[in-house]
């Protein structure tokens, strides 16, 4: 399948029990694709790829069931694009990522920080 391609090929996933059977990674393998799994299996640690899915999943197409494999890739192939260079991202200063890609300098980044700090530690108290 990708055998003749230039490009080292990556499948990061979560440790979703269908990532993890051995059907699925020997497909992997025999493609020579590396397998990259979350720590945990939580979200959060692939937060980014979440949003994406949930985007494509809620604003392109809810709920839309696909004939075959081939409407399916056309029609990812499709959102891909308009996801990319005609829908702007708040992230990003309203721009598309194609218009973030190719703009020289600094950009407003407008994501929140969703780190958890650190609660203080009381100080001790002398009796």
């Amino acid at each position: 399948m990708f055998s003749d391609s230039p490009y080292f090929l990556i499948h990061h996933s979560d440790r979703g029990i269908q990532y993890c059977s051995a059907e699925y990674v020997s497909i992997l393998e025999d493609e020579n694709i590396a397998i990259s799994m979350t720590q945990s299996g939580s979200p959060y640690d692939n937060a980014l790829a979440e949003r994406v899915n949930g985007i494509i999943k809620n604003e392109f197409y809810p709920k839309r069931i696909y004939q075959n494999h081939k409407e399916a890739l056309k029609a990812i192939t499709k959102i891909i694009q308009i996801y990319n260079s005609k829908r702007p991202h708040a992230s990003i200063d309203y721009l598309t990522p194609d218009q973030a890609h190719a703009h020289e300098g600094v950009l407003s980044k407008r994501w929140k920080s969703y780190q958890r700090k650190k609660k203080r530690q009381a100080e001790p108290i002398e009796v």
